[in-house]
């Protein structure tokens, strides 16, 4: 069974809160939401600010930079307000704005053609299967997507830490069913190479 490491990821940003909400903050994150509902300035600006760590924590595993990470954040923020009418209020609202935040960072790949590249033949030969997670933890992997192709990162995150299946995968990249899991596979190769180039020198 795959295991899903978004729990385990730490927060890579510091310049916010990081979106975990405390208890007092927790009774009145239904108020802030109708209050956004209602278009009411000051509970936009404090769902901002208690949120603002989380979604660039999420970002910056898509994000080539703090810049990049940082517009997603901002956009993603413009759609909550915007659509924050369809969220149910009797469902967890991290699920519901972590999604807007992935789905935000992979139009934006789309739309500066990160994913154009030139296929070659070997990338849809057979591979034998990796098992990353036999060898890096949730911290160290984290540590070394910013490593990885972009084509790569947003598949393995994609898959690994948002649980997409590859068909949505495909869906959402505009890439073949096959090539996800290829991607997959080379992802997790390149990260197994990096850690033994990294982590290993170190010990």
């Amino acid at each position: 069974m795959k295991k899903n490491i978004a729990g385990q990821i730490p927060d890579k940003s510091n310049t916010h809160n990081s979106g975990r909400v405390n208890p007092a903050d927790e009774q009145t994150l239904d108020d802030l939401i109708n209050g956004c509902r209602e278009q009411d300035i000051h509970s936009q600006e404090r769902l901002y600010k208690q949120f603002y760590g989380y979604a660039m924590s999420v970002a910056l595993t898509y994000g080539q930079s703090k810049a990049d990470a940082v517009e997603v954040v901002n956009d993603s923020f413009m759609k909550v307000f915007k659509n924050i009418h369809t969220f149910k209020t009797s469902e967890p609202f991290k699920p519901w704005f972590r999604k807007i935040v992935v789905h935000t960072a992979i139009d934006r790949a789309r739309a500066n053609k990160k994913f154009q590249k030139e296929v070659q033949v070997e990338d849809f030969l057979p591979q034998a299967p990796v098992d990353i997670e036999a060898e890096l933890n949730a911290r160290q992997i984290y540590k070394l997507l910013d490593e990885l192709p972009d084509l790569l990162r947003f598949v393995f995150n994609m898959y690994e830490i948002e649980g997409y299946s590859h068909r949505e995968i495909s869906d959402q990249l505009d890439i073949a069913e096959s090539s996800s899991r290829t991607y997959l596979t080379r992802a997790k190769a390149q990260l197994r190479k990096l850690y033994q180039s990294t982590f290993m020198d170190e010990q």
